[in-house]
């Protein structure tokens, strides 16, 4: 699913096959790549929606 190519090496990069991953791992992917780059107000919005939609007890 996952891959480099050498045309890539030594970028801080992985790429993926869309084809091969769902859509809520894909989510994951870009939510979790986002944080590692977003500003701490922009994290603090973000938890405080997905809190919102928690669902469970």
């Amino acid at each position: 699913m996952f891959f480099t190519t050498p045309a890539y090496e030594g970028l801080p990069l992985v790429m993926v096959r869309l084809a091969a991953v769902t859509v809520e791992r894909l989510a994951e992917l870009v939510t979790d790549a986002w944080r590692m780059r977003a500003p701490q107000d922009l994290l603090a919005g973000l938890d405080d929606e997905l809190a919102g939609r928690a669902v469970g007890p």
